[in-house]
């Protein structure tokens, strides 16, 4: 089985951090928006369902893992494959300032659309505690 290997990227805060993990057979083409309020990761996953995907968020680190089975019709010999099969996994750490609490998910038409949250710039009032009366 032929496995790709990619250059990992790296903008500013945003690292991919799949490696070439030797049990994993491919990577999933992987798009990352960014708007003022969110980060938006698009991966490439024809043929696979929401059954065969797993999505984790540990500290600031997003992976994504799965498979993706092709099934070669009954009495016929596979003669040219090109579509990506197996295991795959991409691990993202994105940036201090999302809220990762806050990750959505969506799958349609062989996307999967992860919507990360930023947080709140704005600043916020701290009550302070105590009264006059305590005094």
């Amino acid at each position: 089985m032929l496995i790709w290997h990619r250059e990992p990227i790296r903008v500013g805060d945003l690292a991919d951090e799949t490696g070439n993990d030797p049990r994993v057979d491919w990577r999933p083409d992987l798009d990352i928006y960014e708007t003022p309020e969110e980060f938006l990761l698009v991966l490439c996953v024809p043929g696979v369902s929401a059954d065969d995907l797993d999505v984790t968020v540990l500290g600031h680190s997003l992976t994504i893992a799965g498979r993706r089975a092709v099934e070669v019709p009954a009495h016929a010999r596979a003669m040219l494959l090109e579509s990506p099969r197996g295991r795959f996994l991409r691990r993202i750490r994105l940036p201090g300032r999302c809220d990762m609490e806050g990750v959505g998910t969506r799958l349609a038409d062989g996307q999967l659309v992860i919507r990360v949250p930023k947080r709140s710039s704005a600043p916020v009032q701290i009550p302070i505690a105590g009264s006059e009366a305590e005094r």
